[in-house]
């Protein structure tokens, strides 16, 4: 029989919280605190051998010590498995397995155990959730979540008001689509919240909607195409399944939406088509093959797309076995170098398919995969060939 170490959940009212070990609050605390602090833990780091670890290493490193103590405790001290080590197992072994598999096939071992430590503190958190929520009760869980994203919220409203981070604000994080996926697991346990009616008293409804609200707004502003997207498939499901009433405000909810500053042209730089040109085109303009000069600028998505097409020969070459975690960071910074708004030189002869007119030259072949093969002939590129 598995045996969980929170079976009391059914005698707790909600809202009390028994059963936890006195250093337990102080974890949460931080753990809540986590994201205003992201920022923080990142400016502060320390050289050990190939690694750059930082404050949030240290953080991490905690939150796995105590996962792994409560499931040496289970195996060894309980001798019955616990729910909730078996449940974290369930989920999170077939990644960490496959993580550990792609760190020693790694190119940079130190990065890639870098990277797995990473997914390692993540599964750290799902246990210790899995281990504590329950003895908080849901009510005193919703209420911590929903205030860990006050600051980083705010800080975003913040950067949008006064223009402090550009087009696309970032709150207390590195970058906007880290701010934007935080808010997508905000909102969605908030709304889920809701839904479930974790809060009774009708003004802490009041001020979980108002979270939802500014979190829908920052999300926006964060301008992150995937996470517009994520956020709405959530809600229309989750509304439609539990609560269709709810369907009424979402269907006027991607009007409202497009009159946000910047989500309309972050929706229409992914709509407008294809570039004028190709992967081939920015390789030559960073090799300066290119007979008219210039600069070249993409948006991300297709950057992305670019970025894709040049890992692609890895994939289809290791399909099975991988070709090893962090290999992407060499095919982003050999890319880099290719298509980085490069200034094209003077005219060369670059070889190229007279029958499909795209020029088989790769200034990054030995590290992204793309394999060159000789042309049919060779001449000149020019812009309208590698455009075509």
């Amino acid at each position: 029989m598995v045996q969980s170490g929170s079976d009391s959940i059914a005698k707790t009212p909600l809202g009390i919280a028994t059963g936890l070990p006195p250093f337990a609050w102080g974890i949460l605390a931080l753990i809540a605190l986590r994201p205003s602090l992201d920022v923080i833990f990142a400016s502060v780091t320390m050289q050990v051998g190939a690694l750059n670890l930082s404050a949030g290493f240290l953080f991490n490193l905690l939150l796995v010590g105590l996962a792994a103590a409560i499931a040496v405790n289970a195996a060894l001290v309980h001798r019955t498995p616990d729910r909730a080590v078996v449940t974290t197992l369930i989920i999170w072994a077939p990644m960490l397995v496959a993580a550990g598999i792609a760190a020693a096939r790694s190119p940079v071992p130190a990065q890639a155990l870098q990277v797995l430590f990473n997914y390692l503190s993540y599964a750290a958190v799902s246990l210790l959730a899995l281990t504590w929520a329950p003895h908080i009760g849901r009510e005193r869980l919703t209420m911590l979540i929903a205030a860990s994203g006050v600051i980083p919220i705010l800080t975003a409203l913040f950067q949008a008001a006064t223009g402090g981070a550009g087009t696309r604000v970032m709150g207390t994080f590195p970058h906007p689509n880290i701010l934007a996926f935080f808010l997508l697991i905000y909102v969605a346990f908030l709304f889920h919240a809701q839904v479930s009616a974790y809060l009774q008293s009708a003004g802490a409804r009041l001020v979980l909607w108002l979270s939802i609200a500014l979190g829908l707004l920052a999300l926006l502003l964060t301008g992150t195409r995937a996470g517009y997207a994520g956020m709405f498939v959530f809600l229309f499901l989750y509304a439609a399944l539990r609560r269709p009433i709810y369907l009424i405000p979402l269907i006027i909810l991607p009007p409202l939406a497009l009159l946000v500053p910047g989500v309309l042209d972050r929706i229409s730089d992914a709509t407008s088509g294809p570039p004028v040109f190709t992967y081939d085109y920015l390789v030559s303009v960073a090799r300066g093959d290119i007979a008219d000069s210039g600069y070249v600028a993409v948006d991300s998505g297709t950057w992305r797309r670019y970025l894709w097409e040049s890992a692609w020969p890895w994939v289809t070459s290791h399909p099975c076995s991988a070709a090893g975690s962090r290999r992407s960071r060499i095919i982003r910074a050999s890319s880099s170098r290719c298509c980085r708004t490069a200034r094209a030189r003077s005219s060369r002869t670059t070889p190229i398919c007279s029958s499909c007119s795209r020029a088989a030259a790769s200034c990054c072949s030995a590290s992204c995969g793309r394999i060159s093969r000789l042309p049919c002939r060779t001449r000149p590129i020019s812009r309208s060939d590698a455009a075509s």
